[in-house]
């Protein structure tokens, strides 16, 4: 029987590797100019997400003050958000002409 829920494999260190993408995300940023407001979104984002993180030990209360989901959820939420950093990077919309 299936609920129709894809699975997601139990990260060992949640927070690790939270924070470990959070940096990765602040990283890719540097190179993204600030008058392109996504830049300030995210980074806002970001450091709110990395500052629980740092400060909540407890898996559970991570996932509720964040409220967007499970721990692994967030970490695939991460993943994505530091792709479509580089893609970003990459196409460099804040070049096309209004």
């Amino acid at each position: 029987m299936s609920t129709g829920l894809s699975l997601v494999d139990v990260e060992p260190f949640p927070r690790l590797k939270l924070m470990k993408l959070y940096y990765m995300c602040l990283e890719e940023m540097k190179d993204i100019p600030d008058v392109f407001k996504y830049k300030f979104l995210c980074a806002e984002l970001t450091k709110f997400r990395m500052n629980i993180v740092d400060e909540t030990l407890n898996i559970r209360e991570i996932e509720e003050k964040i409220g967007s989901g499970f721990v692994e959820e967030l970490i695939f939420q991460a993943h994505n958000e530091l792709r479509l950093l580089k893609i970003v990077k990459k196409w460099k919309p804040w070049n096309e002409v209004a």
